[in-house]
This record gives structure tokens, C-alpha cells and sequence, in this order.
């Protein structure tokens, strides 16, 4: 059964938010990064009284928010709405799949990583193999177990590899 996630909009579906809402998140979490913007400060920009943790998960594509939403945070950052959709398709075809060099992972010093380097030496030891390839909508699951975006996640593994 799905984990699902209390929305805090009324009539708001409940539920993970899709592919592409966690490609969307990606790219809105970039440009409030690149526009030097702390979470508070968009919120603060916004006419909704939403909390930074909530923008976070929308950030993640944990949570799903409404298309008024969505619109008023793109616009928000200076974003086109319609164009955030089209590169959030764009980059649910593109991402390719991670191969993780699971000796490396089981031994990596990096604390993000820790639940995944028992894991690790189990798979490596008990199917007798060094390589793991993990895949783009697998890479997604992980992340959210581990509380971070499937970018970050990708860009530790490709370092650990």
C-alpha cells in the first residue's frame, strides 16, 4: 500500500507525488537556489500561509501541490509554469540509470549514505557481484527514504563510483 502524505489544501488529493511533480520540484528548487533565496524568503514572497517545511516537500516531489499553486510559486521565482512542465517531462526521459560500485557504497565514509552501505555489502556478498545498476524511478524511492532529492542522491553515488 502507498504511503500517502496529508495535504494541507482543502480538496487537495492525498498521495506521492508523480514523476513528473519530483522533476518539477527539481527545477523550482534550483532556480530559488540560484535566485540566492532561502525558503522562507519565497514564502514570505507568496500570498499563502504555507510552512518552509511544506515548500520543501513540494521541492522533493514528496508532497503534490494544486496547479494554483504550482503557478503562484513558479511565477513566484520567475519561472514560466508552462516551460517548468515541459523540462520536467524532458528529464524524467533523459535521466539514465546509476551503476553503483556496491564495495565502494558498503565502504563510502559519507553519513547521507548509511542506511545504503549495509545494503550494500549485503547484495555485493550474498548475489557475489560488485555492480549494482539502479534505476531512475528506484533512485527516486531511495531518495525519499533517505530525505534528500534524487539529484542529490545520483550526485554521491556517481562520486562513490
Amino acid at each position: 500500500m502507498a504511503t500517502t502524505e496529508p495535504s494541507d489544501e482543502p480538496g487537495a488529493r492525498r498521495g506521492l507525488a508523480g514523476p513528473v511533480q519530483v522533476a518539477a520540484g527539481r527545477i523550482i528548487r534550483r532556480q530559488r537556489e540560484m535566485l540566492k533565496l532561502t525558503r522562507a524568503q519565497v514564502i514570505a514572497l507568496l500570498d499563502l500561509e504555507i510552512h518552509s517545511q511544506t515548500l520543501a516537500t513540494y521541492e522533493l516531489g514528496i508532497r503534490s501541490m494544486s496547479l494554483e499553486r504550482f503557478v503562484e510559486i513558479c511565477l513566484t521565482l520567475r519561472l514560466d509554469p508552462a516551460e517548468v512542465i515541459a523540462q520536467a517531462r524532458v528529464d524524467m526521459v533523459t535521466k539514465k540509470p546509476v551503476t553503483v560500485n556496491l564495495i565502494r557504497l558498503s565502504e563510502a565514509r559519507t553519513k547521507k549514505l548509511g542506511p545504503l552501505k549495509g545494503w550494500a555489502a549485503m547484495v555485493s556478498s550474498g548475489y557475489n557481484t560488485s555492480e549494482y545498476v539502479v534505476e531512475p524511478v528506484e533512485l527516486r524511492g531511495w531518495a525519499l527514504r533517505l530525505g534528500m532529492s534524487p539529484d542529490e542522491l545520483q550526485d554521491l553515488l556517481e562520486k562513490v563510483a
